[in-house]
């Protein structure tokens, strides 16, 4: 409402320094009026500590894509449904992990499809587990900070799919470690996950990139990036 919008505007215009979490939040933050030099990019943590080992896939197996948080659509959960039901359910399978209300129109269409698994939420002794049996993880979010579950997923050694708005698209080099889309783009998710269910050979490669490309991301990455950004305003 309006009361909220003045609020908002307000504490930006009397908020000297912004520490921004990605790319996407600064872009936000400029669009409302904030100076690119106010901005310091401190990147969020996430556990990165995995030792999951990946093999290569054999050609005839079917590819596991994964999206992991809450099941709405500010998500983009209804574009992947949407893009799943495109893909050849004999190559794809999707899991769906996260809190979800199972009267939603998009669950109550897609709960029976025998290659597409709503697990609910789940805790996170069991996400070793989710994210060792997936190949590819999907984040085609609307808006975040920056994803986490995106950081750990790489982490674990998944090439992604993610949108720009997900924040993790900063760690995203695109047809190397994994694609950045636009929000809302259905051809382009689709034809993304198309591209894993044609090209099997290149998910382990491109996952180990992943890897490497987040591993650094640790909370003590982040406390020290902070440290530092308070510094550089400080002595500014």
């Amino acid at each position: 409402n309006d009361k909220l919008l003045r609020r908002l505007q307000l504490e930006i215009e009397n908020t000297q320094y912004f520490f921004s979490a990605s790319g996407f939040v600064r872009e936000s933050l400029e669009y409302c009026g904030v100076k690119e030099s106010q901005i310091k990019i401190v990147p969020y943590g996430a556990n990165v500590s995995s030792t999951i080992q990946r093999k290569g896939i054999d050609e005839f197996k079917k590819i596991e894509f994964l999206f992991v948080g809450q099941v709405v659509y500010r998500k983009g959960i209804t574009y992947l449904l949407d893009s799943m039901a495109r893909c050849d359910e004999k190559k794809a399978n999707l899991t769906v992990t996260g809190a979800y209300h199972k009267d939603d129109w998009f669950i109550e269409k897609n709960k029976d499809k025998e290659n597409i698994t709503f697990t609910g939420m789940v805790t996170f002794d069991r996400m070793r587990e989710i994210y060792e049996k997936a190949d590819v993880f999907v984040l085609p979010s609307f808006c975040e900070g920056m994803s986490q579950v995106g950081i750990e997923a790489m982490a674990c050694g998944l090439p992604i799919i993610c949108t720009f708005n997900s924040g993790v698209s900063d760690l995203v080099k695109d047809g190397v470690n994994g694609f950045v889309i636009s929000a809302g783009d259905a051809d382009a998710l689709y034809e993304k996950m198309a591209w894993f269910l044609k090209n099997p050979q290149k998910i382990a490669e491109m996952g180990e990139k992943a890897r490497k490309a987040a591993k650094k991301y640790t909370w003590d990455y982040y406390g020290e990036n902070i440290v530092n950004a308070i510094t550089e305003v400080m002595d500014g």
